[in-house]
């Protein structure tokens, strides 16, 4: 199982809104389950805040997934 960070779109009430989270995949690539909740930029050094950063920024070169369609 692979996984990476995505944007999300998130629609409560009619209000849209994006968030990244951790998404995970089957072998064949499909989208297998993604985190509940956003997941926030951390590292116990500057240098992992970093990497984690560049990870995260990656989720902006694909498209966003529609929150609802994984829950």
């Amino acid at each position: 199982m692979s996984w990476n960070y995505r944007v999300l779109k998130h629609v409560t009430e009619g209000q849209e809104g994006y968030q990244i989270h951790e998404v995970y995949y089957y072998e064949d690539g499909s989208i297998k389950a993604c985190t509940e909740e956003a997941v926030v930029c951390f590292g116990d050094s500057e240098e992992e805040l970093k990497e984690s950063f560049k990870l995260m920024e990656a989720a902006f070169d694909k498209p966003a997934i529609p929150y609802e369609s994984l829950i």
